[in-house]
């Protein structure tokens, strides 16, 4: 700070014999005396040296709500003047902002009176706020030994009612002669104005738990390490949480997958709901009641105890029909293809005239073509190799459909029965890909007389006058 011509000032510190040192040293420094029996403003909270406890500021909220109107307004001024970085008092405070909620459904306009049930409960909520002037919270509750350093665990408990969400941690600090648990730090939500399931809202909250407790951990880990415990009171929740969080539907499936991320699964545990100290962030608590609820600033009973050994094997987790219900579908879903001779039936239905199948089925090629090459476009008339390639395609299509034992006999074994009447086939090979057909010369009798290589009732047939037109003529045959 020095080398950059930063001189610091106002130096505070609760040790008075450090404070004489830095009168002799003529620091910057407050008066001791002033210092010692007076509380200070130290990061929006108030410190006593003295006792080394921090307290809230009340005194700018206290001074306007002296003034206080009662309008939706007004509660949100109110709300701007509550500072409570970590949650000491948020079982007082989760009040305030269920009734601001409660306010906003009703549609009330800003600077109207509030309802009579609405202003009821803003005026007592106003006159419980100066108890919590009361409060006294241990500045520092490390109580670390270099030589006998306590175990470190951080509890984090959360839980969740229709109105709101919250939860809490609390550091446990065993040594060999006495066990302490110390209020760290708390978060709490309403629940959203789109309804949601009580199990839904026991997931937030134990979203919210595992992301308060990577934050306290990475605040205490600069100090000491600690091992991390998470409690919740919903089976259903710890079910979702345990389980893989692919096997979920999305909303419990994001929510699990970023608790899984922050968390191990296994840290999770179940406690019984009149243990779980959150429980007071979900419906709120009297500022009167709160300067004394033993459970809320020390933690449940049994974070006092020796040996804390969670046995999830304990607890059945839930199979109940709302943990059923967001599990994926497992329905596999299958695709049967049926092959059918539907487009060789509509070709030979346009006309009986060879050439003109011919013509319709190249132009079909073409069609297709110029959809795949929209800038290399085939115009004007047929070329020779587009109607050589729908004949040969007109030509394996009726060999498919005539010829299917075949061909079959010829992919499988190679060879045709000779109880067959046509010559012989072989698997004739293209340039554009291999597929069972018969060959030009295989295709007719060598000699006029022979059987020919169709069947009756064929739809299609190649005459003897393929051979000097290159395209040839059809027609349909008739029985004799």
């Amino acid at each position: 700070m020095d080398d950059a011509g930063m001189n610091l000032r106002k130096w505070i510190s609760n040790d008075c014999d450090l404070m004489k040192q830095w009168q002799t040293e003529h620091f910057d420094h407050l008066n001791i005396n002033d210092f010692v029996n007076q509380p200070h403003r130290v990061l929006g909270l108030s410190w006593s040296p003295q006792n080394d406890y921090v307290s809230l500021n009340l005194k700018g909220l206290l001074d306007f709500l002296l003034k206080r109107k009662n309008t939706k307004r007004f509660l949100l001024m109110a709300a701007g003047r509550i500072f409570d970085p970590m949650g000491f008092v948020s079982p007082f405070t989760i009040r305030f902002k269920i009734l601001f909620q409660e306010i906003w459904q009703s549609k009330t306009d800003w600077d109207e009176e509030l309802l009579p049930d609405v202003n009821e409960k803003f005026e007592q909520w106003c006159s419980e706020a100066s108890f919590l002037g009361k409060l006294q919270i241990p500045r520092y509750v490390l109580e670390c030994d270099s030589e006998n350093p306590p175990e470190c665990e951080i509890h984090t408990f959360s839980d969740s009612s229709i109105k709101a969400y919250g939860a809490v941690s609390y550091l446990r600090l065993k040594t060999p002669n006495k066990i302490c648990v110390y209020l760290l730090a708390s978060k709490c939500r309403v629940a959203s104005l789109k309804p949601l399931s009580l199990p839904h809202l026991e997931l937030m909250g134990a979203l919210l738990a595992a992301r308060l407790a990577k934050e306290v951990s990475r605040v205490l880990s600069e100090k000491i390490p600690a091992t991390n415990h998470f409690w919740t009171d919903s089976t259903i929740a710890l079910s979702w949480i345990q389980g893989s969080s692919s096997r979920w539907k999305v909303f419990v499936a994001n929510r699990v997958k970023e608790i899984q991320s922050l968390t191990n699964k296994d840290m999770w545990h179940h406690c019984p709901g009149k243990d779980n100290p959150s429980d007071l962030l979900t419906r709120g608590i009297s500022a009167d009641s709160l300067l004394n609820c033993e459970k809320w600033w020390n933690g449940p009973s049994f974070l006092h105890e020796e040996n804390i050994v969670p046995k999830n094997d304990d607890v059945i987790l839930s199979d109940d029909s709302v943990c059923q219900e967001e599990l994926k579908s497992s329905e596999r879903k299958t695709l049967a293809v049926t092959l059918d001779n539907s487009f060789l039936n509509k070709i030979l239905s346009v006309s009986n005239n060879f050439q003109k199948i011919l013509c319709v089925l190249s132009y079909i090629y073409r069609f297709i073509d110029n959809c795949k090459q929209p800038f290399n476009k085939q115009i004007g008339p047929l070329k020779i190799s587009e109607v050589q390639r729908a004949e040969t395609t007109l030509v394996k299509l009726v060999q498919q459909v005539e010829f299917e034992s075949e061909l079959k006999d010829l992919s499988t074994k190679g060879m045709v029965s000779p109880q067959t009447g046509i010559l012989y086939l072989v698997l004739e090979k293209t340039c554009e890909k291999r597929a069972p057909s018969l060959t030009e010369q295989e295709l007719l009798s060598r000699d006029p007389a022979s059987q020919t290589t169709r069947k009756r009732g064929a739809k299609a047939s190649t005459g003897p006058s393929r051979g000097q037109s290159g395209t040839g003529s059809s027609s349909e045959e008739k029985d004799p």
